[in-house]
């Protein structure tokens, strides 16, 4: 979907689903993937993705859907596929909450399942987060006499917002992982449509004594690894009306040669904002940073805008505890064992750095006798490294400052270092 006035139509206030198309914002189409994933015989998804690369909005996509509300997809994929958008009682919990101690976070979960509950005018009769959420799916089953979907968004939000403190941290996880491991109940999981769970990280989970037997995760999956961020085909097929500006600002600020054209710009832009991968079977296909993109529509300018938006509190002191992360990461995750590792206390830093967005799967370290299989993920040896300069440049200026922030003149020497081993 393109607009024909570039300055109107960017999503960049955290608008519902309904709120963009309601608005005629600017909405790139994922009800492929969609389609494909709720058709499906999974019945519980999870998936990891970088912070601001749309898991909100998938899930809010979601909610609309299985409320039946098809005159929002009509002009979408879904909408002209053979989808007959039936109707379910949905539970959209956000735990992105209070959780400065385990007691306040079991307290914000209870909170989260009865404003759920009231949502279609039920309470809940528990006050422990696992009864509640399990009672609660089960009366809306007998109220509605339908299956009921489950949404979950930032399940490990409460385990990142404490990550310096690796007791708290562990300790919401064990919370998360109560809660969530009603799904396994026999009565919950007849009850079930569908369950999609969205996180950063596997922390949320500090085991799989919440996992159902149902569960399918396809964070590395091929066939949703564009789900979330923007294609480059999906890239250059929308964002094309806002590129002239965007090059007139450039070619004003930046000393470029003359010539540099619209094709610079487009790989300008992508080495800046791309080259994230998901999917370990294939890396030719990568995926750009969706809130950057939107953003340099927005501001008509190039820039560093992922950190910006990202929050580096918790990362700062994870990288600076390894004297080997100093200068320059390693570049072998030692198997994917170590990226799939849930137990907080054991996780490597390569894999937290990945799964916030500063790593992403750039090739295998031996190569496969057969062809990538989603169920096969033990036996690969990923090369994990920075997905563009816009991360590469946030990862040492965060590193720089920390460590030098006395030194008179830091920001320069930041920036030309920075500049030399980025080849600018």
């Amino acid at each position: 979907m393109t607009h024909e006035n570039p300055s109107q139509g960017l999503p960049l206030n955290d608008q519902t689903f309904a709120e963009i198309i309601e608005q005629n914002l600017l909405y790139v189409d994922k009800t492929k993937y969609i389609y494909k994933m709720v058709t499906s015989s999974d019945n519980i998804i999870m998936l990891w993705r970088p912070s601001h690369f749309g898991k909100t909005l998938l899930l809010k996509t979601l909610k609309e859907l299985f409320s039946g509300n098809s005159q929002l997809f009509k002009d979408l994929w879904i909408g002209q596929s053979d989808y007959e958008f039936p109707k379910y009682p949905v539970i959209f919990l956000n735990l992105d909450m209070e959780s400065s101690s385990p007691e306040k976070t079991r307290h914000s979960l209870i909170e989260a399942v009865k404003k759920a509950a009231s949502e279609h005018n039920l309470s809940v009769k528990s006050d422990w987060p696992a009864k509640a959420l399990e009672h609660l799916i089960i009366e809306l089953q007998k109220k509605y006499d339908s299956k009921v979907v489950l949404l979950v968004d930032d399940y490990d939000g409460s385990v990142l917002k404490n990550i310096d403190n690796q007791k708290l941290a562990m300790e919401n996880a064990d919370e998360i992982t109560s809660i969530l491991a009603c799904l396994k109940e026999p009565d919950v999981t007849q009850a079930l449509r569908f369950t999609l769970i969205t996180g950063v990280t596997p922390y949320g989970l500090n085991s799989s004594e919440a996992e159902s037997k149902d569960l399918r995760n396809i964070t590395f999956s091929s066939e949703y690894a564009a789900l979330c961020g923007f294609t480059v085909e999906e890239f250059d097929s929308t964002f094309t009306d806002w590129l002239p500006e965007v090059l007139a600002n450039f070619k004003n600020k930046e000393q470029v040669r003359s010539s540099f054209n619209l094709d610079d710009l487009r790989e300008t832009i992508i080495s800046l904002y791309g080259g994230y991968n998901f999917n370990p079977g294939d890396f030719n296909n990568k995926i750009l940073c969706p809130s950057a993109i939107l953003e340099m529509c927005s501001c008509k300018l190039l820039y560093y805008y992922w950190y910006v938006s990202f929050k580096l509190d918790c990362l700062g002191p994870l990288i600076l505890s390894k004297p080997e992360y100093f200068f320059w990461p390693r570049l072998r995750a030692n198997s994917m064992k170590d990226l799939l590792e849930r137990d907080l206390s054991r996780a490597s830093t390569e894999a937290f750095l990945f799964y916030n967005g500063f790593f992403t799967l750039m090739g295998t370290g031996r190569k496969l006798e057969e062809k990538y299989k989603d169920n096969d993920l033990s036996s690969y040896c990923p090369i994990i490294y920075f997905p563009n300069k816009n991360v590469s440049h946030r990862y040492y200026k965060l590193i720089f400052g920390a460590n030098f922030h006395y030194i008179f003149g830091i920001s320069e020497l930041c920036e030309f270092f920075i500049s030399s081993i980025e080849g600018r």
